[in-house]
């Protein structure tokens, strides 16, 4: 029996181990086969474009399981997993696919939507219809099939309606006075008298927040690699007592497919990446709490509001993106499949049957990355946030080969260089309030070789030079930056056009946390209100004052001016739509051919004679008499109706043409947009006339209004001299009582000095302090708080 029982002994080790030696060998070549769906087609410059076998795919809603794809747990699976029987044999018959792609692993893009889902609030309280996003997948190719992929594309697009568009899945990379510690280090945001290499490059944020510092109301969602929330200068160190209030980790699994999971149940005990921390910290650092430095929109802490809520999109950064090593940490680069679906679950805010809402209603979305690839998919993505009434901030990119720029930096860099009415795109500024340009030696104390791109609808500038845009990061990533512009264990310094567009966040949130009903306001802003706000009170360059150039924009970004103009509700923006009469006119036939954009309107390809109408509506608007019309501008976003296809590109984005004409105080607008009717079936190629709608606003100015201007509760002015100082200076004190005074050096460090107190001044011995910059704060007993720059010069 023992010899018995050793030969089966021996007989189970050894086909144990040819059994472990096969699933070893299964493990590996499932493994390799996984990591080539993760192999990245390059151009002729080696850039990244696109994963070589993975394939973004919008089918017919008709051909899908409706319980399939409402099934919120089931997210990856086969191709024909999510297809009915009947449409599983149609596409086999047409020759669409086969066995072996039919058998495709395939993953939802958008796994939070229902097929139910058809409404979206906008956070202007509007009800709009939203495109059916579920029915779109990421299908992972065979690797075996050796066609291209882009022509695998081109043959599956010829297969309309069945497939809808189908695209590679697309890579994108990341562009890059308050009591605050390193305040006088943002020169970004204040004048420095003794910095004159930057006197021009800042937007004087301090007289703005005068008028508005951020609410926690309003939601900003960064899209770039996770912030690292237990920063100092976002909160209590926790994400509970944080200011990023939510937001999602889009990441792959161990299986190789992405998993978009909450932040609340990610360990981010530390970041794979500072981009996205840099970001926010700019955008709404807390302001005035004693650490670090100050955000935009970063409210006033000591005032117990710690300013704009933020939402973190951790699209970069997660495992699985990199080059060729599926199982990486960081990767600089974000699938087109991945950005697409958190626009969409950012900007929608849809209803459930339980009272729930899903999706997260942001008001503003920060963009601080792009690509050459233009995307049907995020554009569809871009274009819904837009009409959803969200605020677009996207940076326009950076030339990093600066010998093309004398031919012109101003290739596309989408999203930055989709329609000009659904994103603000932001170029950099350097030293001065120009174009970061390394020819013009725009750049500042540092930097690398690079430009500012411009051109294709570039609205403003905003700074983004090296050594001059202080910003907050991950402080165990620290020792990786040091002597790099780092100043302090979770500080660094911050640039590109990546630094540009949170500047510009950080004021839309400041304008949207002002101009609401709460604050005595008549309506809510939307986001063409907040652009043109922007761009019309910004630090224009010259020739003149309205002067705009492919290269400047509307020129730097001016927080004081813009905010100065809806300080009260003596400024009011007002919102027409729907001009009366309507005029409906039969300009002649036309034959309109749709291609690779049929889709677009729910038709085949082919050619269809039409009728073409145009449709006038007309507007006329008296003011009184004191009141000055200040500015009015379209909003696109809000409008429905066509362009006239004679003189444009067929597109089914929403359009018309907008007269104004002022004579004093009344104010005529002709709004002109067109429809198109099918003469072969009597249907309308998207709307009736009967549906067009057209919208536009205005802005005045009523000096008599009753409006009060609001004061500021929490800061004083109190003048010191002299300044700079050698052995002593005072401080004039005003009625109120000194309740404590504080000096703080360039790092932040209290120093101990020498004061004395008579009842109207604060005399400060300063004979010991060593020559450089110093910060005073003066607190008063009335709770008011005054911050002055005092420079030692012994």
């Amino acid at each position: 029996m023992k010899k018995t029982n050793s030969k089966l002994s021996k007989l189970f080790v050894r086909t144990f181990t040819v059994l472990l030696l096969i699933l070893l060998r299964f493990n590996l070549l499932y493994a390799q086969i996984e990591s080539s769906y993760y192999e990245i087609q390059t151009n002729e410059n080696g850039d990244p474009v696109y994963f070589k076998h993975q394939i973004i795919i919008a089918f017919s809603p008709d051909l899908l399981k409706k319980d399939v794809i409402d099934n919120k747990s089931f997210i990856h699976g086969k191709l024909s997993d999510f297809f009915t029987e009947n449409a599983m044999a149609l596409a086999t018959n047409l020759g669409i696919w086969n066995n072996e792609i039919a058998d495709a692993p395939t993953s939802k893009i958008y796994p939070f939507l229902n097929t139910s889902d058809t409404l979206s609030l906008t956070r202007t309280g509007k009800t709009i219809n939203i495109p059916k996003y579920w029915a779109t997948f990421l299908v992972y190719w065979p690797i075996n099939d050796s066609t291209p992929i882009a022509q695998v594309c081109d043959s599956l697009n010829k297969f309309y309606p069945i497939i809808e568009f189908a695209h590679p899945n697309y890579l994108y990379r990341l562009n890059a006075t308050p009591n605050d510690t390193f305040f006088l280090l943002q020169h970004n945001l204040q004048y420095d008298p003794f910095n004159t290499s930057y006197t021009d490059g800042h937007i004087d944020i301090e007289n703005a927040w005068d008028i508005s510092t951020g609410i926690p109301e309003i939601k900003l969602g960064v899209y770039d690699s996770p912030i690292f929330y237990t920063h100092e200068d976002f909160g209590g160190g926790t994400l509970a007592t944080s200011k990023i209030k939510g937001g999602k980790v889009y990441y792959i699994d161990a299986n190789g497919k992405t998993v978009p999971q909450d932040i609340s149940a990610f360990n981010l005990s530390t970041t794979y990446s500072n981009h996205g921390t840099l970001v926010a910290g700019i955008a709404a650092a807390i302001r005035n709490n004693e650490k670090g430095i100050a955000g935009v929109a970063g409210g006033d802490f000591a005032a117990n509001n710690v300013g704009t809520s933020l939402y973190t999109f951790g699209i970069f950064g997660e495992p699985g993106t990199q080059v060729n090593n599926p199982r990486s940490i960081f990767s600089p680069f974000c699938s087109d499949a991945d950005a697409s679906s958190a626009i969409v679950d950012g900007a929608n805010y849809i209803k459930q049957p339980n009272g729930t809402f899903t999706g997260y209603g942001l008001e503003i979305q920060n963009h601080s990355w792009g690509g050459d690839s233009s995307s049907v998919n995020v554009r569809r993505a871009i274009k819904g946030a837009a009409r959803n009434q969200c605020v677009l901030v996207c940076s326009r990119g950076n030339n990093v080969e600066p010998s093309d720029d004398p031919k012109g930096t101003d290739k596309e860099n989408f999203p930055a260089t989709y329609n000009d009415e659904w994103v603000i795109s932001v170029g950099a500024s350097g030293s001065n309030k120009a174009r970061l340009n390394i020819f013009d030696n725009n750049i500042g104390g540092g930097g690398g070789p690079w430009s500012s791109m411009y051109g294709k609808n570039m609205d403003v500038l905003a700074p983004g030079s090296y050594d001059y845009v202080a910003s907050t990061m991950d402080y165990n990533l620290h020792s990786s930056h040091s002597g790099t512009g780092c100043f302090a264990s979770s500080y660094c310094n911050f640039d590109g056009t990546s630094a540009s567009a949170p500047h510009v966040a950080g004021l839309a949130s400041l304008i949207l946390s002002k101009y609401r009903v709460s604050n005595g306001f008549y309506d809510t802003l939307e986001p063409e209100d907040v652009e043109n706000l922007i761009e019309k009170y910004a630090s224009h360059i010259a020739p003149g004052p309205d002067f705009y150039s492919d290269k400047q924009g509307w020129g730097l970004i001016d927080p004081d001016s813009t905010l100065e103009k809806i300080q009260d509700n003596r400024y009011r923006i007002y919102h027409f739509t729907d001009g009366w009469p309507v005029t409906h006119t039969n300009v002649g036939n036309i034959t309109i051919t749709l291609g690779p954009n049929a889709s677009l309107f729910g038709k085949p390809a082919g050619s269809y004679n039409c009728e073409k109408w145009e449709i006038k509506q007309n507007y006329t608007h008296t003011y009184g008499n004191n009141e000055q019309i200040l500015g009015y501008w379209d909003r696109l976003n809000s409008t429905v109706g066509l362009k006239d296809f004679s003189v444009n590109s067929i597109t089914d984005d929403d359009y018309a043409d907008y007269n104004f004409s002022q004579s004093g105080n009344v104010l005529n607008v002709v709004a002109k947009s067109f429809a198109y009717k099918i003469l072969a079936t009597g249907e309308w190629l998207y709307k009736n006339p009967n549906e067009i709608v057209t919208a536009f606003s205005v802005h005045t100015f009523d000096p008599t209004s009753n409006a009060v201007k609001e004061i500021p509760k929490n800061h004083i002015a109190l003048k010191l001299y002299p300044n700079p100082a050698k052995k002593q200076v005072t401080i004039e004190l005003n009625s109120s009582k000194m309740e404590s005074f504080q000096l703080f050096d360039i790092n932040g460090k209290q120093q101990s000095v020498e004061i004395i107190i008579n009842s109207k001044s604060l005399v400060i011995n300063t004979a010991n302090l060593s020559q450089g910059l110093y910060i005073c704060k003066t607190a008063m007993s009335n709770g008011t708080i005054a911050v002055n720059k005092l420079l030692i010069n012994n």
